[in-house]
């Protein structure tokens, strides 16, 4: 199965760069990045789409209220920490993983 989700995940990305047109080519990367984090766990695969969810929504955040201060110092430096602070806690480790997500 891990050699399929492999394969399927090299024929999206070689494919993706076949795509001229921005939007789908990056749904493609993004299908691929998840099927390559989802052959880890699933723990893995819902880090990577509250990653995403995330990223996407402060960009739009970002996008409605544009200025210097919250694109280059406060409200940047407070997206790394709430993006990243699992990762801070050792929350990422498998072993913090229940073995019910871990895909097994």
């Amino acid at each position: 199965m891990i050699v399929i989700s492999y394969c399927l995940f090299a024929l999206l990305v070689v494919g993706a760069t076949m795509v001229k047109r921005r939007v789908p080519r990056q749904l493609m990367l993004l299908a691929a990045s998840y099927l390559f984090y989802s052959t880890w766990g699933l723990a893995f695969l819902a880090i990577l789409v509250s990653s995403s969810l995330f990223n996407f929504f402060y960009g739009e955040f970002l996008k409605r209220r544009p200025s210097l201060g919250r694109l280059a110092g406060g409200v940047a430096d407070d997206h790394h920490r709430l993006h990243f602070a699992p990762l801070y806690h050792g929350q990422m480790t498998p072993a913090a993983v229940p073995v019910s997500w871990q895909g097994r």
